[in-house]
């Protein structure tokens, strides 16, 4: 085992570790709560602006407000100063973030917002740089070395200012009471798609039986529908009971084969409206560590089965 490699390794991840923990020991709580309220309050877009390292930071942060809740996108510094400046409004707000502050890149930008009144949230390190002296709202992230071994490539910096970044798209998030719903929306597709889709989405078919079916019958019944459960209805279509293969074989060692399934059914069977999230109802099969639910509609008539394994299956 190469052991430098290791311990290399290691002390960059301590470095960063530290890093952070000194920009919570150092939190600026009052130009934090500033900057949320700047950002949940813009009437326009927020674009996020840097160059080099720090630009690719800006693009993760813009996707990541973008996905919130938050109209957001990234324009690279050099392009900015070629005409892209034209995208911006007077009801926009800039991110500019720079470690030293001095990124000549953004100075026209930073400078032509401050004269038109653009909000600027100055992400840097330094309040008395170009950057933070014509920001709206200076939030630094403390770091003074680098976790390179060189103390030149961008790395404590960058860890610490993307994780300040994700602290301001979480508080604006909380701010505008973003909701799970929300976030379905704008995530429409793979499993983040599928755990906010509607439950209805996933419920197998409803496999019912008959009040007067013995153990033997509910068994062959079940075995049909291959996800091991059946419900028994009223006459009004109502749910009357749940019976699980566990439930049955138990009522056929105690209560023999002949046996009616209403005698080893449970009579108020958890349920779930088809229209509740597929989250919901992973957390509702952990909550309960049961292994199907009853889908009901709004009239609370059973219409589906949710089954643990298939949701397991599809939301990971």
């Amino acid at each position: 085992m190469n052991t430098s490699i290791i311990k290399t390794g290691l002390e960059t991840l301590e470095m960063e570790k530290k890093a952070l923990e000194h920009l919570i020991a150092n939190f600026q709580e009052a130009d934090f709560i500033k900057a949320v309220e700047l950002l949940s309050n813009v009437k326009g877009k927020i674009i996020f602006f840097g160059i080099g390292k720090t630009g690719h930071i800006c693009k993760k942060l813009a996707a990541t407000f973008a996905s919130t809740g938050s109209s957001a996108f990234f324009v690279h510094a050099a392009e900015a100063n070629h005409g892209d400046l034209g995208m911006l409004e007077k009801t926009d707000l800039l991110v500019a973030i720079s470690h030293s502050g001095e990124s000549k890149e953004l100075f026209s930008t930073v400078k032509a917002c401050k004269r038109a009144g653009v909000p600027v949230i100055g992400l840097t390190n330094s309040e008395n740089s170009t950057v933070g002296r014509n920001s709206t709202v200076v939030l630094k992230n403390f770091v003074s070395k680098e976790a390179c071994p060189l103390g030149l490539a961008p790395t404590s910096s960058t860890t610490v200012t993307l994780a300040l970044g994700d602290a301001l798209a979480m508080a604006v998030m909380a701010e505008k009471n973003f909701t799970v719903e929300d976030f379905g929306k704008s995530h429409p597709a793979g499993k983040l798609g599928m755990r906010t889709a509607p439950i209805k989405e996933f419920m197998s078919s409803l496999p019912v039986l008959r009040a007067e079916d013995n153990i033997l019958q509910a068994f062959k019944e079940v075995n049909d529908h291959r996800i091991g459960c059946g419900v028994i209805l009223n006459e009004n279509k109502t749910l009357a009971g749940f019976v699980s293969d566990g439930d049955l074989r138990r009522g056929l060692v105690e209560k023999g084969p002949e046996s009616k399934i209403t005698d080893s059914m449970i009579k108020n069977p958890k349920t779930i409206n088809q229209e509740e999230l597929a989250v919901a109802g992973q957390n509702l099969l952990n909550e309960y560590r049961v292994s199907s639910l009853v889908i009901v509609d709004d009239n609370n008539l059973p219409v589906g089965i949710l089954d643990k394994k298939v949701c397991d299956e599809l939301l990971g």
